[in-house]
């Protein structure tokens, strides 16, 4: 039986996952960084044309981040997959262990380089991959614009429905507030794959969801006017992209990246969110740091760095 206590957990997480990461040097030689990306939202990342399975066209903002990020270590293309939520998470028999320390497949298997999905860095997550925080952000309560006066602050949500991803952070907070705060009046939980917590809001068949601040502002384009902003919830959350624990070279080119990237107010990738968002990168987290009530949290110390 492997002792995690006994060696580096980076070390012990490459032996339960089996294969090791690809290396920058051989993402570099062959060409392509292999990104994968769960369907959020089709802002963020769109398969042309829908239902597509080969010779797809991918296009949304996290396509675009990826392939700036993709410019900046060489002659390397992007190869697109789409996955599952939860799947970015299976271990090799495909079940999501929260407590348990592994490898996720798709990162011991060499499928996936990057996870390009906007992960919050949750304790349960780093025990399983190292994931590069890209940008702070906060969950938004989403509601229909007709009931917003029902939906005054986070008391309001007692006794009602949520429209939720499995194993999504909004889910893990629900699950942690119906254990606390809400025990007496849960909120009941609808599971939902991740496109559809929005669209049954909008429905009615959810009083609410949670989303971060960035797709409310998608949300807010698309579903306007049906569905309104109802207040900002939580603590501060870094999100960012994941990838194996045991890629130290491509977890160095991505920290090197992320911060070249914002040091620069006229970079690429600030570029890519003012196209796509209406603000740069950098605008965004002053903008998040100043919601009401908004309060800093310490990040949560990754345990496989």
């Amino acid at each position: 039986m492997i002792r995690i206590g006994a060696c580096f957990l980076t070390v012990c997480l490459s032996i339960l996952g089996g294969a090791q990461a690809a290396s920058l040097d051989e993402i570099r030689a062959r060409g392509t960084l292999r990104a994968c990306f769960a369907l959020l939202n089709p802002a963020l990342v769109q398969v042309i044309p829908e239902g597509c399975s080969k010779d797809c066209t991918y296009e949304g903002f996290l396509v675009d981040q990826v392939s700036i990020l993709a410019a900046t270590l060489g002659e390397v293309t992007v190869e697109h997959r789409v996955v599952g939520w939860s799947e970015q998470f299976e271990d090799s028999n495909g079940r999501v262990r929260r407590a348990d320390p592994y490898v996720p497949r798709l990162l011991a298997e060499d499928a996936c380089d990057i996870y390009a999905t906007n992960l919050a860095r949750l304790p349960w997550r780093l025990s399983k991959m190292n994931i590069v925080p890209l940008f702070e952000n906060r969950m938004i309560a989403i509601v229909r614009s007709e009931r917003l006066s029902e939906f005054g602050g986070l008391a309001a949500l007692a006794g009602k429905s949520i429209a939720v991803t499995p194993n999504s952070s909004f889910h893990t907070w629900m699950l942690n507030k119906n254990t606390q705060e809400f025990r007496d009046n849960p909120v009941k939980i609808l599971p939902a794959s991740p496109v559809e917590p929005l669209e049954m809001v909008r429905r009615g068949v959810a009083d609410f969801t949670l989303t971060d601040a960035d797709i409310a502002v998608f949300a807010a384009k698309t579903f306007h006017p049906e569905l309104s902003p109802a207040f900002a919830i939580g603590p501060l959350q870094e999100l960012g992209w994941g990838l194996h624990p045991g890629n130290a070279s491509l977890h160095g080119a991505l920290i090197d990246f992320v911060r070249a990237q914002k040091e620069e107010p006229h970079s690429l990738l600030n570029r890519a969110w003012q196209h796509h968002l209406g603000v740069t990168l950098n605008e965004f987290e002053v903008l998040v740091n100043t919601l009401p009530g908004a309060e800093r949290r310490m990040e949560p110390q990754s345990n496989v760095d």
